[in-house]
């Protein structure tokens, strides 16, 4: 459990990071403002941002589709600027596997590693991520990871 102090720093931490987000979600707000009454996302200064439509059924919605790798760097920049390092609360978990043993063997084999795993997890992290969501979700946004966490999706629904 954190302590009211890691809390507040990572309250600050996020709040960091929704402010590098906060241009890209008035972008996708406004393109959907102009979208809903008409317009077209061409007509509307989106700046490097990659903003999409996407039609699916009767619900319309503005995306934002991001290499997952720079929704982490903003996340650990905003980090670094707090004075956190990320990569310093990164814990490795190395599961070995059972040893077998058969009737006329003195010492086990392990039947080609099967069972043997490495996880890196980032509980930090984690949390900083989910706090993200939340807020972008009190926001109207959804996030989504596609190809296997490889791309942040960031789905705004309108209507028009």
């Amino acid at each position: 459990m954190a302590s009211k102090g890691s809390g507040t720093k990572m309250d600050a931490i996020a709040d960091r990071a929704w402010d590098r987000l906060e241009n890209l979600i008035e972008i996708m707000e406004k393109a959907a403002d102009r979208v809903a009454t008409g317009g077209t996302l061409e007509e509307i200064d989106i700046g490097s941002y990659p903003l999409y439509m996407a039609i699916e059924y009767q619900r319309k919605d503005i995306i934002c589709v991001w290499e997952a790798e720079d929704y982490f760097r903003l996340v650990e920049a905003a980090a670094f600027e707090e004075g956190v390092c990320l990569d310093d609360t990164e814990e490795i978990s190395v599961q070995l596997p059972e040893a077998e043993f058969e009737d006329c063997m003195v010492t086990g084999g392990f039947m080609a590693w099967k069972g043997l795993s490495v996880e890196r997890k980032n509980i930090l992290i984690e949390e900083l991520l989910e706090c993200l969501c939340q807020r972008l979700k009190a926001r109207g946004l959804n996030v989504n990871c596609i190809d296997d966490e490889k791309y942040i999706i960031l789905r705004l629904p309108f209507c028009g």
